[in-house]
């Protein structure tokens, strides 16, 4: 006999290992918090430029 029958995968729990410390659901929550921490302080800031009506001068801007 060359080839051994292998087993077949019953199902897959993504992040789940006992054995392991679980560094990959961890990271991946970071990286999503962090791009969404990221979105949210360019908005906020967006916003209160807005509300302020400081947004950015131009050097070539001649609405003084």
């Amino acid at each position: 006999m060359l080839f051994r029958k292998r087993g077949r995968i019953l199902g897959i729990k993504p992040g789940v290992n006992p054995n392991s410390s679980s560094i990959g659901s961890d990271l991946t929550v970071l990286l999503i918090g962090s791009t969404a921490l990221f979105f949210l302080v360019n908005a906020v800031d967006l916003g209160i430029r807005l509300w302020l009506g400081r947004g950015r001068k131009h050097a070539d801007d001649k609405t003084r």
